[in-house]
């Protein structure tokens, strides 16, 4: 069931993701078929794990 996407204050800005992107998403990038697709958005793992930190739970 699709359901719109809940935003958090944690959550990164368009701005901030723009700065890491590139940074994370080099490997991502690269022709080796090693290690299993990306089945996740990483701004999304990124945003829980400020989550996470920011609220400490």
């Amino acid at each position: 069931m699709w359901h719109k996407k809940r935003r958090y204050a944690s959550d990164m800005s368009n701005e901030a993701w723009q700065v890491l992107a590139p940074m994370l998403l080099v490997p991502l990038n690269s022709t080796s078929k090693r290690g299993r697709p990306m089945q996740l958005s990483l701004r999304e793992v990124l945003n829980a794990i400020f989550y996470v930190v920011r609220t400490g739970c």
